[in-house]
């Protein structure tokens, strides 16, 4: 059996695409064969203005448009039938996974988060269930299989040249029963995904002011806000800012709480942070077991007089 990356040359994040993906193969798929990774792009020799890659060989997909239905035509003609084809964790691979393992006669797992292998090489494939509450060990099925990597998943840093880019595929278009389209490009949350500094507001900001107050602090810092569900939920933050399972998976050099109670589903946002700092009036808060500094205050007297202290020393 060999591994595949599958990559879309076409994401504004390519380069975090093939850290988490170096970084799972680094950890999962040590003694498997590597096999060409699939990069997938609208423009003939896209692929050469990549720097570096993660895999020593790879085929160009060229597609006539980006369709889920072209970009299934281009990738069935592709598959080995003993392989696995690795995708990054976003949420429009997940449904290309499953729609592939069901056309192949393959297998799909998605929001992986480890391998396992038997002494007969059977896979098992790790996944966490129930809001992150329990981890699952998994028969991934008969192969091909498809696998989309959890969201957030560790990286490792891209140390080798380009591709060699070994042959050129183009794919026409697949979705004949498509009129017309039109794309609104929405932009990530202000770069939040791959920000250094990340101020993240719970419920105990109090309302639309608390996120003033949390926004300057990210700006004196040079970082960006991240929020909780009921932030959201609240109107008090974009959807865009959403942090945790429903949103986004971030891992900052610091992440700074306020006013988060530390729910499962908001944890497993922020858990990759390198340190976490928390303000909580509630010292029993369950962020607060999680972080390596816990300050037991209301959060707005602290996060005004950080702020005051860092523009002071600038």
């Amino acid at each position: 059996m060999r591994y595949h990356f599958i990559i879309d040359l076409g994401s504004p994040d390519v380069r975090r695409q093939m850290e988490e993906q170096k970084g799972f193969a680094e950890r999962y798929f040590r003694g498997m064969e590597e096999g060409e990774a699939i990069l997938l792009g609208t423009k003939p020799g896209l692929a050469s203005g990549l720097r570096q890659g993660h895999a020593k060989e790879a085929v160009a997909a060229v597609l006539e448009d980006d369709g889920a239905e072209t970009i299934l035509k281009a990738l069935e003609s592709l598959v080995c039938p003993e392989d696995l084809y690795l995708f990054s964790g976003e949420e429009s691979n997940a449904a290309l996974a499953v729609r592939l393992g069901v056309r192949t006669g393959g297998s799909a797992s998605n929001g992986v988060h480890g391998i396992l292998a038997g002494a007969d090489q059977k896979l098992a494939v790790k996944r966490m269930m129930y809001a992150n509450h329990m981890e699952a060990v998994c028969d991934p099925g008969e192969p091909p299989f498809f696998f989309t990597m959890a969201k957030g998943s560790d990286r490792a840093e891209l140390t080798g040249g380009p591709f060699y880019i070994q042959r050129e595929t183009y794919t026409p278009s697949a979705a004949d029963h498509i009129l017309s389209e039109t794309y609104w490009t929405g932009e990530e949350a202000n770069g939040l995904k791959d920000s250094p500094v990340v101020v993240a507001a719970g419920r105990g900001i109090g309302g639309p002011g608390g996120m003033d107050i949390l926004r300057n602090l990210a700006e004196a810092l040079g970082g960006t806000v991240g929020a909780s569900r009921p932030v959201v939920m609240n109107a008090w933050a974009p959807m865009e800012e959403l942090l945790g399972v429903s949103g986004m998976f971030v891992q900052p050099e610091i992440c700074i709480t306020a006013g988060a109670s530390g729910a499962a589903a908001f944890s497993a946002g922020i858990e990759k942070s390198r340190w976490i700092t928390a303000v909580n009036k509630d010292k029993e808060a369950p962020i607060m077991k999680m972080a390596d500094v816990a300050i037991a205050e209301d959060y707005e007297p602290f996060v005004k007089a950080l702020e005051r202290l860092i523009r002071e020393e600038e």
